[in-house]
């Protein structure tokens, strides 16, 4: 981090608490010799930023003695978002970073003439911050992550898990459109695989107990988690509430296998991180976000948790483990 940072820079205990002991954006303890020649915006949902982000950053030549990075974290609440915008837009950064649709629209309202590279949003079109993938037309470009599209994909999965699965909980925050599509998706795609599905929605983390307290009604086999950043902040308690229904469950993103979920289909979010660097330097040597066009992810991973898979006595046929990523033991 630059030396002796104010206090409204980077807070470095949530940035620390986001990307793990001993790691940070910056080597520790370097004295910044100059003012720094560039100022980035950071909006995110969790405790902080991942290290992939931060590690390609200094690839291309930031460091802490030409970078300041204000990192604003809304530690799993979006009301806050609004707010910590407003407080990023005060410092005028020169490009600011946002994770979530919430934080994209947060970031539009508090500074429209600032350029915004988001990262992991499903429909950016669908919710108008661009007029089109290829040609953006705004203030906003960066990176999709085609969750609706790889909906009908992740059903199969599951459906290949437990092959005798036949009513499915689809687990969506309604306040994200993006999960509507989802559900949507999902809906189109079931009846070829011989599925019901059972809209269980949770608009808060807050929510979740009692969205799984209500699961048992519905007599379902299987649980569809929608790609939702509430969802991942929350992925070890999501992953815990399935285990106690023994549900099988599958997510997008590989976070919330590690805690104990059964499976994962989805993009990389590392790579998505890395790529996401590359916007915010093109941006900062002068290239406008309307003539950078969105990209869409390029690696899918499938994870299969089989310890969880033992603890629900389910078995998981061989030709599915032969086609995972990761299978962990």
């Amino acid at each position: 981090m630059v030396a002796q940072v104010p206090t409204h820079r980077v807070r470095r205990r949530e940035l620390i608490a986001g990307i793990g002991v001993g790691a940070a954006l910056w080597p520790l303890g370097a004295a910044a010799q100059e003012p720094p020649k560039h100022r980035i915006g950071m909006l995110v949902l969790g405790n902080g930023v991942g290290s992939a982000f931060g590690e390609s950053l200094r690839a291309l030549g930031y460091t802490d003695r030409n970078t300041t990075i204000e990192v604003r974290a809304a530690h799993g609440r979006m009301e806050r978002f609004p707010n910590l915008a407003a407080e990023l837009a005060a410092l005028s950064p020169a490009v600011i970073y946002a994770m979530t649709p919430h934080a994209v629209e947060a970031a539009r309202v508090a500074k429209p003439q600032t350029p915004i590279v988001m990262l992991n949003v499903a429909d950016p079109v669908a919710l108008g911050f661009v007029a089109s993938l290829a040609h953006p037309g705004g203030n906003i470009t960066g990176l999709a992550n085609l969750a609706e599209e790889t909906t009908a994909k992740r059903l199969e999965l599951l459906k290949s898990a437990v092959p005798g699965l036949r009513r499915m909980a689809v687990l969506v925050d309604p306040n994200n459109p993006g999960n509507v599509h989802q559900w949507d998706a999902a809906q189109r795609a079931a009846p070829s695989l011989g599925v019901e599905l059972e809209w269980v929605d949770a608009a808060t983390s807050d929510a979740v107990e009692a969205a799984f307290a209500a699961i048992p009604q519905k007599q379902v086999e299987g649980l569809f988690v929608a790609d939702d950043p509430i969802f991942y902040e929350i992925a070890d308690r999501v992953a815990r509430l399935a285990l106690e229904l023994r549900l099988p469950g599958i997510f997008q993103l590989r976070r919330c296998v590690d805690p104990g979920a059964l499976m994962s289909f989805g993009v990389d979010l590392d790579d998505l991180d890395r790529r996401a660097t590359t916007y915010v330097d093109k941006i900062q040597r002068g290239a406008k976000p309307a003539d950078l066009p969105v990209e869409q992810p390029t690696t899918f991973n499938l994870i299969i948790n089989l310890k969880t898979a033992n603890a629900m006595g389910l078995v998981v046929p061989q030709s599915l483990l032969a086609r995972a990523d990761e299978v962990i033991e």
